[in-house]
């Protein structure tokens, strides 16, 4: 029994070390899950930026276009999205910092690309958003004239049928009939002047329209510039109808032809924004992509999680298999302890016998 207190687990140093190990491959492949799932929520977080992004890009397109038409809710929202990609973009590159990822990697490089395009396109948007005053100047001058146009036309048709009915001369019809032209050209060349076709150019020819309108109709009214009164009350209304309201439009035209070159500029900003949308769209779509290409590149993945999950069972099962060769190899010597203390007991029992029978040897 005392030899038997005295037997040991043959191993007992190297079962220590292998259940460090496989502690140590628990706690690894734990570790591991841990900063996959945190940098799974940042992958997450960084594709649904992109494609804000990429939703900005359109949207900036689209308020930029309503803003140079005069839409004051539409700067108001031009200027958000601007700010909000331009935030999107600092957060960007924290995050890429933070992660210490390389200079040359494929985020980072598509990430500059899109920097270096949001520049020459923020400048635009941001042309666009100093010129709003002016813009809505001229756009309420050309809401105006819009406005008072139909009424105003439709008084000059009224004033030549009344000549004509009158029997006034050719001449004063001719010049009543003049006045329709004028106005329709009127709100041609202000839709010009705001649709930025031809712009300056319509703005000059708005202001010589404008002043050639008002001409004859003095004219008309008071018998000035060579052009012969209107005789008849109803002749005569119609006039002072059409002066009440040109004078509306009249008093814009300083606004129109003061901004046009400035407008000009606004509206070439816009059609660079149109232009360039796209491009920045593309970019976006191209950071978007090498975010999500970023995990197949990574050392720290599920993979490697599970080979760490993988370590710790193939320890496990060498402890058990040594847990079951120390127990076999300490049954074989407790076997062979029994075996050794039986024949010594057989032996000091055949001792004990020749004792008894005499011999004495």
């Amino acid at each position: 029994m005392k030899a038997m207190s005295k037997v040991k687990l043959p191993g007992s140093y190297s079962m220590k070390v292998l259940a460090l190990l496989m502690l140590c491959a628990l706690w690894a492949m734990v570790g591991v899950f841990v900063t996959v799932n945190k940098q799974a929520e940042l992958d997450q977080r960084r594709l649904a930026s992109t494609g804000e992004q990429k939703v900005l890009s359109q949207r900036i397109a689209k308020y930029s276009l309503a803003a140079s038409a005069g839409d004051y809710q539409a700067f108001e929202a031009l200027e958000r999205s601007k700010q909000r990609f331009a935030d999107i973009l600092i957060e960007q590159a924290a995050g890429l910092e933070a992660g210490k990822t390389a200079a040359d990697a494929p985020e980072y490089q598509a990430y500059n690309e899109l920097e270096n395009i949001w520049r020459g396109f923020r400048y635009s948007v941001d042309e666009v958003l100093v010129g709003q005053i002016l813009v809505l100047t001229v756009a309420e001058a050309a809401s105006v004239t819009r406005d008072i146009m139909p009424e105003l036309m439709q008084h000059t048709r009224g004033t030549a049928e009344a000549l004509v009915k009158n029997g006034a001369g050719s001449r004063q019809v001719m010049q009543a009939s003049n006045l329709s032209v004028l106005g329709q050209r009127i709100v041609n060349n202000i839709n010009n002047v705001m649709t930025g076709e031809g712009a300056e150019a319509a703005a000059v020819a708005f202001a010589g329209d404008t002043a050639e309108f008002g001409r004859i109709l003095e004219g008309m009214m008071r018998g000035t510039g060579g052009i012969q009164a209107v005789s008849g009350k109803a002749a005569q209304d119609k006039l002072k109808d059409i002066a009440l309201l040109f004078s509306q439009v009249s008093d814009h035209v300083g606004a129109v032809v003061d901004n046009s070159e400035e407008l000009v500029g606004v509206q070439q900003a816009v059609k660079e924004i149109s232009a360039r949308s796209e491009v920045l769209f593309g970019a976006a779509d191209g950071l978007q992509s090498a975010f999500a290409a970023a995990p197949e590149h990574r050392l720290v993945s599920t993979e490697l999680a599970y080979l760490f999950g993988a370590t710790a069972l193939l320890i496990l099962l060498w402890v058990g298999f040594e847990i079951l060769r120390g127990q076999r190899r300490r049954s074989q010597v407790v076997e062979e302890e029994n075996t050794h203390n039986q024949e010594a007991i057989m032996r000091l029992l055949d001792e004990m016998g020749d004792l008894a029978g005499g011999d004495l040897t």
